[in-house]
């Protein structure tokens, strides 16, 4: 057995598992007017919507992503961002309140402020053409 798809008026139409035409005519079917089939081997991907024309399959284009779906998309990446921010700096506020904060990290604090602030500044309805914010740099320890 060996997988086949339909081909009519240049689009797969359908596919199917088939013994595939024998010799002399043997186990050929007639898949209708202006139907054509064609052998797929298993890497090749080709599937029902896929076009055919001039001995090469071409797969359908990507769908659109609806614009409320890349909002979500990027309110979801806005709030990873935050999240993965406020695990950077959690330590140093704690040190700052307790009054044992360096000043290379009452700095790095104040850096990682802002660009939570210049996250949540981000308008996620520009998405999918939003540049988000660079990290700023974690100091190393001890400094």
């Amino acid at each position: 057995m060996a997988y086949y798809v339909l081909v009519k008026d240049g689009y797969v139409f359908n596919a199917i598992v088939w013994d595939g035409p024998g010799e002399n005519g043997e186990n050929d079917l007639d898949f209708g007017e202006g139907v054509t089939y064609h052998r797929i081997e298993d890497d090749e991907g080709v599937g029902i919507g896929w076009t055919y024309s001039e001995g090469k399959f071409t797969p359908p284009p990507e769908p659109e992503i609806p614009h409320e779906q890349l909002v979500q998309q990027a309110e979801s990446e806005r709030n990873a961002r935050i999240t993965s921010a406020n695990s950077v700096f959690l330590e140093w506020q704690t040190k700052l309140l307790l009054n044992r904060a360096t000043e290379d990290e009452k700095v790095a604090l104040n850096k990682w402020i802002d660009y939570v602030e210049d996250i949540r500044a981000v308008d996620t309805q520009q998405a999918p053409d939003i540049t988000w914010p660079e990290e700023p740099p974690i100091p190393e320890a001890g400094q």
